[in-house]
């Protein structure tokens, strides 16, 4: 038996669990009711409305009432409400709620004991209706492999990928894009999905912008079991509408063809997604990338705030109101089985077929999205079109995405969409293509991300040395002014997660002549800023220099580094562009004196997901600033830079 169970608070009703109904049922689905003290000395009735203006009422005994028959013989929603009256003829009046009634097996007619042909009917029609469905995925299927084509159509698998519709109104956004409220935006699509799908759909208030004038909601699709949550934000910088009306579309298809689509049937009944459409709302009606305040949004979020210079950015890391909603949002969903945050942006200003920023710190489940990259507008591709272009590009800059992967230990990414490749106006292929990539980001975040946080890889230790085995088996030390690298040190390993990296170990060198030399450690990362090999062959911070007599030496050394996880582009040619490597750099005054005839490393590696995690300093001044045994000496930063995030495009983001 089906029960639809509901909470009654003073005139308040709501729901406290749904049921799932179908038409044509009769005395299968029932109501239980469960009231507070208010309603002690009332007799009560629900009202029970459907079709147009009929309405049922049924008497309430032992807080529960069977749904009449009446209300179940069609498809569609009905309306329950409850009403009490004492006996001083006081009366109570609830609000409605909607209940959901699911298409079933029509035209039966009445039911009679023994009746055949009411089995046999029923049949045929599960049948038919079982054939239908696997015609509509047969039909899926062919569409989706017309569309990627070539030879590459065989691993894209229906249940992968999504194709929305075709968007046809691209002429009637400038209508509700100019008016005086954002609600224009949200009735749209989002509020009829309240108002259709109130079991699935709900709206909540979660605070005000900076005016004072806009409140921020936030939009949760919430199946009735969910394994996990996914946040996702549009219009940060209020210039771009084109990612809310674009997100708009994909929920609405998420909440409509779900039964057609594998896609979005597997979102619809195992994630719940909380949107948020519009983070900053004055900024979207005035077409400005800034609040009321001139800031811009998405460089006030508390992460590395201090080190941004861009101007916009505030006065000091999340003192916007709209940041302190969208923060104080998040750690209220990481409570809530939080796996992943998106945000969807619109930049007419650069030319690709899209965009995606990740932060620099994190796995992120970055070959997933990828692949997905790779796939997105596989039949539009060519050699010299611009939608052949991908930018997958690593950020630090304080952003929404980044915060939440610093503070929560999520997968998180800004996706930028690149409207100048799409005719750099809001037409109806263009919001298509958008809906498309926004569909398939989120069903490759939530598919690869999970709530359970990502507990750190465990920490690791490489060890290696070498010997020298006999007068011919060792490495000159070159006479020069810059340091010249050992290759019988050189070592190179992957890193499966963000790890800070400390090198330990000692060289020896076999001096025929009195010299001085110097010895660099080397850690580096190719395509990381501050960490390529040129860069830190230019830090000074962990260079041993010593002055050595005819004899045999242990000069020991060390060195430090943030590393990053090594990832595979797969856009790029040059394979695994994120390898630790490390080798010893080593130079003479003299030619021939000094000779490297062994050496021995330790590597350890502790697994980090903090944005900044090391730190490389040395005390200002000279030893005489310090006097006093009770000094601490102030200390200047040389590794990360302040450099690191220099301007607005450092990190393109």
């Amino acid at each position: 038996m089906n029960n639809l169970s509901l909470k009654v608070v003073g005139n308040r009703l709501e729901v406290v669990k749904d049921t799932y109904s179908t038409q044509s049922c009769v005395n299968y689905d029932s109501c239980s009711f469960s009231f507070d003290g208010e309603w002690d000395s009332f007799d009560k009735t629900a009202v029970f409305g459907f079709g147009n203006n009929d309405v049922i009422r049924v008497s309430i005994e032992n807080d529960n009432c069977k749904i009449p028959a009446d209300c179940m013989k069609k498809e569609g929603y009905i309306r329950i409400g409850v009403y009490g009256i004492s006996e001083d003829g006081t009366v109570i009046a609830t609000n409605c709620i909607a209940h959901r009634i699911e298409e079933g097996i029509e035209g039966l007619g009445d039911w009679f004991e023994g009746d055949s042909c009411f089995v046999f009917n029923a049949l045929e029609e599960i049948e038919a209706s079982l054939e239908k469905y696997k015609e509509s995925l047969d039909n899926r299927f062919d569409t989706l492999a017309s569309t990627l084509g070539g030879e590459n159509s065989a691993a894209c698998e229906p249940s992968d990928w999504y194709i929305p519709e075709q968007f046809e109104d691209a002429e009637n956004i400038p209508s509700f894009s100019k008016k005086s409220s954002y609600s224009d935006y949200l009735d749209y699509i989002l509020n009829r999905l309240v108002r259709e799908y109130p079991d699935y759909v709900s709206q909540e208030r979660i605070g005000t912008d900076e005016s004072g004038e806009y409140p921020i909601y936030a939009y949760v699709f919430e199946p009735e079991n969910y394994e996990k949550t996914l946040f996702v934000a549009a219009c940060v910088d209020g210039t771009e509408s084109s990612p809310l009306i674009a997100l708009s579309c994909f929920l609405n298809d998420l909440c409509r063809r779900s039964y057609e689509n594998r896609t979005l049937g597997w979102l619809r009944s195992r994630v719940k997604i909380a949107v948020v459409p519009a983070v900053n709302p004055y900024g979207l009606l005035l077409n400005s990338p800034h609040n009321i305040n001139g800031v811009r949004i998405d460089r006030n979020f508390d992460f590395i705030w201090s080190e941004c210079t861009e101007r916009y950015k505030g006065d000091s890391a999340a003192d916007q109101k709209e940041t302190k909603v969208i923060q104080n949002y998040l750690q209220a969903l990481s409570a809530d089985k939080l796996c992943a945050a998106v945000t969807f942006k619109d930049n007419s200003n650069l030319y690709s077929s899209k965009m995606l920023f990740y932060p620099r710190f994190r796995n992120n489940c970055l070959e997933a999205l990828t692949k997905m990259l790779c796939r997105y507008n596989f039949e539009e591709m060519s050699a010299d079109d611009l939608l052949s272009k991908t930018v997958l590009a690593p950020s630090l800059n304080p952003t929404l995405a980044n915060y939440a992967a610093d503070k929560f230990g999520v997968n998180a990414c800004t996706v930028n969409w690149p409207s100048l490749s799409y005719g750099g106006v809001q037409n109806n292929s263009g919001i298509t293509k958008f809906t498309e990539l926004i569909g398939n980001v989120i069903f490759t975040l939530a598919k690869n991300s999970t709530f359970t946080r990502r507990g750190a890889k465990l920490p690791f230790t490489k060890h290696f040395s070498w010997r020298s085995t006999d007068d011919n088996d060792v490495f000159t030390v070159p006479q020069a002014q810059s340091f010249k690298k050992a290759p019988i040190t050189s070592y190179q390993l992957d890193l499966e997660a963000p790890c800070n990296v400390t090198a330990n170990g000692y060289a020896i060198i076999r001096a025929e002549n009195p010299c001085t030399v110097r010895i660099n450690p080397l850690l580096w990362q190719n395509s990381s800023p501050e960490q390529t090999y040129s860069d830190r062959l230019n830090m000074t911070d962990f260079i041993v220099e010593i002055p050595l007599l005819a004899g045999t030496t242990v000069i020991p050394f060390d060195s430090v580094l943030q590393g990053y996880y090594s990832e595979n582009n797969g856009l790029i040619t040059s394979g695994y562009p994120e390898k630790l490597n490390f080798s010893l750099g080593v130079c003479a005054d003299t030619a021939s004196a000094a000779k490297l005839i062994g050496f021995s490393v330790t590597l350890n590696a502790f697994p980090s997901d903090i944005g900044r995690s090391v730190e490389i300093s040395r005390p200002m001044g000279t030893a005489g600033d310090y006097t006093s045994a009770d000094d601490i000496p102030t200390q200047v930063l040389s590794y990360p830079k302040e450099t690191l995030i220099s301007g607005e495009n450092s990190y393109f983001d």
